[in-house]
């Protein structure tokens, strides 16, 4: 971390201690937070954007508007039910206003071509509304379920189509594909045996 960021930048940290979902892990941070807006980040996400980083991207546009943001891709309808999808949609250039969340909807419940991927700019009164949300399986407490909350109290969700190329990096196969992806960028001389190796790693999931 001293290596890449800037001097002066300050980091704290939250334990979770034992698996209660990704709203249970935000509230284990509660403290830290305190009064603040807050941004939530996937660590097995990778973005690497053209111009200015995801995360200034997302927060112009929080500047701006207030409410919920976060970075959405558009996906084949075909492939949205593996994702959150944003639901009941208007689109104004790159940002989409939405009035909530379906988690990994069925293709009949799919209104939008939106995948909601993070990372979020959200209010604090997030922190007050994941406690009321309906808990899950094991006492999970999932975000999304507090992200409709809010918006049906009336707090405004945006989704960004942000300039941005997302590298999944969650399973070993997609760890894999992602630097493979990556180390291409730079290096074109390197793009056919990457698609071998990408095609043969796809055949073996």
């Amino acid at each position: 971390l001293k290596r890449t960021v800037p001097d002066g930048v300050k980091f704290s940290f939250a334990c979770q201690p034992e698996p209660k979902g990704n709203g249970h892990a935000i509230l284990c941070a509660k403290e830290i937070i305190g009064k603040r807006d807050f941004m939530v980040m996937w660590v097995d996400d990778v973005y690497v954007c053209r111009g200015k980083g995801i995360l200034s991207q997302l927060l112009d546009v929080y500047e701006k508007k207030g409410g919920m943001v976060e970075n959405v891709i558009k996906f084949p309808r075909v492939q949205l039910s593996r994702y959150g999808v944003l639901n009941n949609v208007s689109q104004h250039g790159n940002i989409i206003s939405a009035e909530g969340v379906i988690e990994k909807p069925k293709l009949e419940e799919i209104n939008s071509e939106f995948a909601s991927m993070g990372p979020y700019v959200l209010p604090n009164e997030i922190l007050d509304l994941l406690p009321s949300v309906k808990k899950g399986t094991n006492g999970e407490i999932n975000l999304t379920d507090a992200i409709n909350l809010a918006a049906q109290k009336g707090i405004p969700l945006y989704g960004v189509l942000t300039a941005s190329e997302r590298y999944d990096c969650g399973t070993n196969e997609e760890l894999a594909k992602s630097n493979i992806r990556l180390s291409i960028r730079e290096n074109k001389l390197l793009y056919d045996e990457a698609v071998k190796t990408i095609r043969l790693l796809d055949s073996e999931i």
